[in-house]
């Protein structure tokens, strides 16, 4: 089998072969760390005979889209897919030499949510995809697995982590990177040659729309928590969501010239899960049940809205819906009931995203954040509704069961 020359970018060039102990890509969104990653563990595979290589995730159920397909992509642009080398089921690849070689690479696709898959295995190389999903002590976790025999001309077990940055002041910024033997590898989406005008476009788009998150997603930086009020909460997908939830509510914000927000909250022991699945301003009441009949909204769940709006609560519940008014309690009170839980936001509530990441709290006449004092509530028609549905949920035990 005959393996293709490939382009590769400068970002590659930083990884490969790179005697560092530890490795830690800091990037932007389409900077080419992951591809570039990928291509250097299937180099080393093809090079290394023997070399035991294992892609890690912190959950197995999001590894086919986000690791695995990746993966099988840039095999078969290498030439040296095949498929009967691939065992889906335990997730591993075996690179067959044909050359008599007994000493086979291979790579093994594991979560940490399923541990006792490798408490026996030994690797060469592990590569952390999305690190700050991870702590710091599943991090040195997995460093005692790094004990695999080196193959003949490998020199150094290595761990490689790849991630956009997040908190200054989260373990990998202020644990991992002051330590001897680890290198930084930066990257910016100016290291893909490969992206398309319209995408740049795009990307540059979002210094005006959320600078915060341009800073972090578009140059690289890390994130600034000073003032932010919800300072720690982590995306989710159908696919690592729980597969029945211990409760669920909806919260309702109601607006005009703000936006209308009802948002589902479901509850998996201390996690709170998030979907915004109404985020829209303009719209009157019965526009708003309209829209909440076409999109199929449960009326076996009970819909926690502001108590201010007795009319609003009325009409919807003359519609056939569970709508009652939140007990009222002080925003700040609310806002440590949210904080109570870990929250995780589904990766398509977009403006729900926007609010967590840009809430904070107020600032004085000198620019100091006035902090559990008063929030600047410019945007948070999505928070509120999260905070009339947490607030219940966790007063009250009459939340349905749902099976997501």
């Amino acid at each position: 089998m005959q393996v293709k020359k490939l382009t590769c970018t400068t970002v590659f060039e930083k990884n490969y072969k790179n005697p560092a102990p530890t490795i830690v890509n800091v990037g932007s969104v389409r900077s080419s760390k992951s591809y570039s990653i990928r291509q250097c563990l299937i180099a080393y595979a093809l090079q290394y005979a023997g070399l035991r290589i294992g892609v890690c995730r912190k959950v197995a159920s999001t590894l086919q889209h986000s690791v695995i397909k990746p993966f099988v992509a840039a095999l078969v642009d290498f030439n040296v897919y095949d498929r009967e080398n691939f065992n889906k089921t335990e997730r591993y690849y075996v690179f067959d030499f044909k050359d008599g070689n007994s000493a086979q690479s291979d790579i093994l696709f594991f979560g940490l949510d399923d541990v006792d898959k490798i408490k026996s295995t030994e690797f060469n190389v592990i590569w952390l995809e999305e690190a700050t999903d991870f702590s710091f002590d599943e991090y040195s976790f997995l460093l005692t697995r790094l004990s695999a025999p080196k193959p003949i001309g490998w020199e150094q077990n290595q761990t490689i982590l790849s991630l956009n940055p997040g908190d200054a002041r989260g373990w990998i910024k202020t644990k991992l990177l002051p330590q001897k033997g680890v290198c930084l590898i930066n990257s910016t989406y100016k290291d893909n040659p490969f992206l398309s005008e319209d995408y740049i476009v795009s990307l540059l788009a979002m210094k005006e729309t959320n600078p915060r998150l341009y800073k972090m997603l578009v140059l690289g930086e890390w994130g600034q928590t000073e003032g932010r009020i919800f300072e720690k909460w982590q995306l989710y997908d159908d696919e690592s969501a729980p597969k029945e939830f211990d409760g669920t509510v909806l919260g309702l914000d109601f607006g005009f010239n703000h936006a209308t927000a009802l948002v589902q909250c479901s509850f998996k022991e201390n996690e709170v899960y998030l979907r915004e699945l109404i985020y829209k301003t303009h719209i009157t009441n019965t526009e708003l049940i309209a829209l909440m009949d076409a999109l199929g909204v449960r009326k076996d769940l009970n819909i926690i809205a502001d108590s201010a709006e007795p009319d609003r609560i009325r009409d919807i519940a003359n519609a056939g819906y569970i709508c009652s008014g939140i007990k009222k309690t002080t925003v700040l009170n609310s806002i440590d009931t949210v904080k109570k839980y870990k929250i995780f936001i589904h990766r398509d509530s977009k403006n729900l995203q926007y609010e967590f990441e840009n809430y904070e709290w107020k600032k004085n006449l000198d620019g100091q954040y006035l902090d559990n004092i008063e929030p600047n509530k410019q945007r948070d028609d999505g928070i509120a509704a999260v905070r009339y549905g947490v607030q219940f949920y966790d007063t009250t035990a009459n939340a349905m069961t749902l099976v997501y």
